[in-house]
């Protein structure tokens, strides 16, 4: 099962003044957005206390409706993975036109890639040489483009002798084919490549958890059928640690099983994000090298 939280800018990943790491937490100390481990014992758990796990532990999050808890997260178990933010990088291509002969064909093929079933996927351009100059055929296509630029979200312009292939919007990819007299034509490709945890990637990864969580229908109508299913996001782009470990089922007799959970953890991108990232993981860190027999678990406990 998978599950989501996404921390404020302003929460720190290590123990706030005022938190005490011997007595029981007060859950309902913990601020909007902060996120802290408690071990067994409700105890607040720092990389300075010290404190093991001699069983399952807690996660906790604040938020604004009060604390969420992730029960039993076995961390001798558990594994920890990060990603960070990347820009996106939209498609662009040249093709190199340098002889062109009178009353030849010149044709290449868009294609985009990626689609589904029943998708528009290519388109052609192509034009008819009346001249050996290749100036003519490169205006007369990119003409063309330009022309359905609204359909395919590709535009083009003419630098030199060649035509400059750019994205207008999305990261769609595309790839070009060169036909009758343009085949062999030099093609510089740059594949597109969409943006890695910015705000629409964030609203993926929420649909996806609401949906391994149980809820139906997370598509457009999501909002209105569950309100604040999307919250609202305070950074353009998160850093992410996922925390995956293995619940063991001791009530399903005879038979036992582990139950594979993800707990997703956001992080803000903003000034002292990095830094909340280090810390969050410096605690993870510290936490599972405590937790009993870690060092020597074997890989049934590992649940592989």
């Amino acid at each position: 099962m998978n599950k989501l939280f996404i921390l404020k800018d302003v929460a720190m990943a290590t123990p706030r003044t005022g938190y005490d790491s011997v007595v029981a937490t007060d859950l309902n100390s913990i601020a909007e957005g902060s996120f802290v481990i408690l071990n067994e014992h409700e105890q607040f758990v720092s990389s300075e206390a010290g404190l093991s796990f001699a069983k399952a532990s807690r996660f906790v999050i604040g938020t604004a409706q009060g604390a969420v808890v992730v029960p039993e997260v076995k961390l001798k178990n558990a594994r920890i993975t990060i990603a960070e933010p990347a820009e996106g990088v939209k498609f662009s291509a040249t093709i190199a036109i340098d002889e062109v002969f009178p009353d030849e064909e010149y044709c290449f093929i868009l294609v985009k890639k990626g689609t589904v079933a029943n998708e528009h996927y290519k388109k052609t351009f192509t034009t008819a040489s009346k001249s050996n100059r290749p100036a003519d055929v490169i205006n007369a296509l990119v003409a063309d483009i330009n022309n359905q630029s609204k359909y395919t979200g590709i535009t083009a312009k003419k630098v030199s002798n060649t035509i400059q292939l750019s994205a207008v919007n999305g990261y769609d990819d595309y790839a070009v084919v060169c036909t009758d007299q343009l085949k062999g034509a030099t093609v510089t490709t740059v594949n597109a490549k969409k943006p890695i945890l910015d705000k629409e990637y964030v609203i993926n990864l929420i649909k996806e958890c609401a949906a391994d969580s149980g809820f139906r229908h997370t598509g457009m109508e999501a909002e209105k059928l569950y309100p604040g299913m999307y919250p609202e996001l305070d950074a353009d782009s998160y850093y992410l640690l996922s925390c995956t470990f293995f619940t063991e089922r001791e009530s399903a007799k005879p038979t036992d099983e582990k139950v594979n959970q993800i707990t997703h953890i956001l992080i803000p991108n903003t000034y002292n994000g990095k830094t909340n990232l280090e810390l969050t993981l410096h605690l993870f860190e510290t936490v599972i090298v405590d937790a009993p027999d870690f060092a020597s678990s074997t890989s049934e406990e590992d649940g592989e």
